[in-house]
């Protein structure tokens, strides 16, 4: 019974192997592209603003809920 509860670890090997083949036969093509004056910009402005938000959510989430004054 506690078998069955057990992930399906060839499956997710060859799923991950699936998944990395293309990146790694494309790697210089995608590296091309990435390095293009437009995705860098592009790539810059998201970065930052993820960056930013993630850091506004982890600071309400850490300074938890507001107590009323005593």
């Amino acid at each position: 019974m506690l078998q069955n509860l057990n992930p399906p670890t060839i499956c997710l090997i060859l799923l991950g192997m699936a998944q990395l083949m293309p990146f790694t036969l494309l790697t210089d093509r995608l590296r091309a592209f990435a390095e293009g004056p437009l995705i860098g910009r592009v790539v810059d402005a998201l970065g930052a603003a993820i960056f930013a938000t993630t850091m506004l959510v982890a600071a309400l989430f850490f300074a938890g809920p507001a107590q009323p004054p005593i």
